[in-house]
């Protein structure tokens, strides 16, 4: 994390906590501010996590993945298609995809 980032008291104060606790915090700004698709904030040995995020009538090119995926519609509406299955989904819905789906 930069000086930049914990220039502020209540910033600094709250990022030492976490870490004292093991935890860390992740911006979403990070994603918009350099422009990239896909954010992974997270990987371990048993779990890795990201952010992907598509414009208003942009289209999800990825391919299956050989692991299970959560997807968490943030905001806007969009359809779901995995597998054989096509859904409608919007803002809060959360989705479960099983690996090489």
């Amino acid at each position: 994390m930069s000086a930049v980032a914990l220039a502020s008291g209540t910033a600094r104060w709250r990022f030492l906590e976490m870490l004292r606790f093991g935890m860390e915090i992740h911006h979403l700004a990070t994603l918009q501010e350099e422009g990239k698709a896909y954010l992974e904030f997270l990987r371990t040995s048993e779990l890795s996590a990201g952010v992907y995020r598509l414009p208003a009538g942009g289209t999800d090119l990825q391919q299956p993945h050989g692991e299970a995926e959560i997807y968490f519609v943030v905001s806007g509406r969009a359809r779901f298609s995995s597998g054989t299955n096509d859904v409608a989904v919007e803002t809060g819905d959360i989705l479960f995809v099983h690996a090489k789906e």
